[in-house]
């Protein structure tokens, strides 16, 4: 039997193969042709990242930019609040009631105003594991010609949706969708171990020869390895 050591090299020396295997099945389940995927707190990072495309957007036309705000459900995951407060981006709630725990499209998009950095969205709610109508979102936003981009939580719901409600349209399948956080995490005996962002390179207005370049990360853990 090889020793401890001798199964990590192993195992690490099949990353490449994982990350390609990893791509194609990404490809097929989110709708999108080129991926950006990493492993991290992506909420945190999927915070910054429209922080800084709205202060870049700003900026560029000589607009203040010192007070963002997030428009979300108040029954996102703490991680959310966290990611707000340690950025300082003004946390928006749309407020559930007490027959509606999701969000409310049109109050979401209502809430909108020119220091809106982006709406989150969640397939597969907290409490109730609901999926939110993100598709309501993006027409509301294209209808009124906003340029506010949503990114979509689907840490509960991102492996389960395109299997049980395949027809149903919150991925990049939407314009206005352009970034997604899954989590391997929550299922096991998985290879994703860690809450995973997806973003399409066109979105982010990189070339495709980014796709020869994808760096696989992986943690370190004997559960990460299992």
């Amino acid at each position: 039997m090889p020793l401890p050591h001798t199964m990590m090299k192993i195992r690490w020396a099949r990353a490449p193969l994982d990350h390609l295997r990893l791509l194609s099945v990404s490809h097929e389940l989110f709708s999108i042709m080129g991926l950006l995927p990493l492993l991290n707190e992506w909420q945190m990072l999927g915070t910054l990242a429209m922080k800084k495309r709205w202060q870049n957007k700003r900026k560029a036309a000589g607009k203040d930019c010192s007070k963002p705000n997030i428009v979300m459900n108040s029954a996102v995951q703490v991680c959310w609040e966290k990611a707000a407060r340690y950025f300082e981006v003004e946390e928006r709630y749309v407020f559930c009631t007490e027959d509606r725990y999701v969000i409310d499209p049109e109050e979401a998009v209502n809430s909108v105003d020119e220091n809106t950095i982006g709406i989150c969205a969640i397939i597969g709610t907290t409490y109730t594991g609901e999926y939110e109508d993100v598709k309501a979102i993006n027409d509301l936003l294209v209808e009124k010609k906003i340029d506010c981009p949503i990114h979509v939580d689907a840490a509960s719901g991102g492996f389960v949706a395109p299997f049980v409600v395949p027809q149903l349209p919150w991925d990049f399948r939407l314009e206005k969708v352009i970034s997604i956080n899954v989590s391997g995490h929550k299922y096991g005996l998985v290879c994703w171990a860690s809450p995973t962002p997806l973003v399409p390179l066109n979105k982010l207005g990189l070339s495709r020869r980014w796709l020869d370049r994808l760096a696989l990360t992986r943690i370190s853990s004997q559960r990460a390895c299992l």
